[in-house]
């Protein structure tokens, strides 16, 4: 509980037995991960605090790590600042027990630097990052397990082009050196 103030990680081994509570400000991961062992949905709660996951500009090491997934509405409360959240939520449909992680971060209009790995932002046969995509990156590791996703973005970035910015936008996903819907 850090009221108007901010609270930061200063290494990867910080592991959360039964839950986080964030009360009030800022939870920075600061480049590490946050392991929390318990799956239940509760076992992260924010009250007025949020977690900032922002990172390097193409590598983001600061995950949430929720180990154990049960089933149920599981939401991160990740944010810039205690005015701009940008809260993930999914709800798992299988893979119970195993490990779900996510990292975000923003990026600049064209949604570049591109994170590590990806080598193009074409959809399609066209190069969509300015005119199409919204101005921010999720990093998802979630093997074995499927589930129902709802991401959020800051008004900010949504920098699409008229005619887009106003549509109902879907997630894209990197996967064997393509982008898939």
């Amino acid at each position: 509980n850090k009221t108007g103030g901010k609270a930061k990680l200063n290494s990867n081994n910080v592991m959360v037995r039964n839950s986080l509570e964030l009360a009030e400000g800022e939870f920075n991961l600061n480049g590490y991960d946050i392991n929390i062992q318990s799956g239940d949905p509760a076992a992260l709660i924010s009250v007025n605090g949020y977690i900032k996951s922002e990172g390097a500009a193409t590598v983001n090491n600061s995950m949430v790590k929720w180990n154990n997934i049960a089933p149920g509405l599981h939401t991160i409360p990740f944010g810039t600042s205690r005015k701009h959240l940008i809260p993930f939520m999914f709800t798992p449909v299988s893979g119970y027990g195993n490990q779900f992680a996510v990292s975000t971060r923003g990026c600049t209009p064209d949604n570049r630097p591109l994170t590590h790995g990806i080598t193009h932002l074409n959809f399609q046969g066209k190069e969509a990052g300015a005119e199409k995509i919204i101005d921010r990156w999720f990093e998802i590791d979630a093997d074995g397990i499927t589930a129902n996703i709802v991401v959020a973005y800051l008004g900010s970035e949504n920098t699409t082009a008229p005619g887009y910015s106003e549509k109902n936008f879907s997630a894209i996903i990197w996967s064997d050196n393509n982008w898939k819907v």
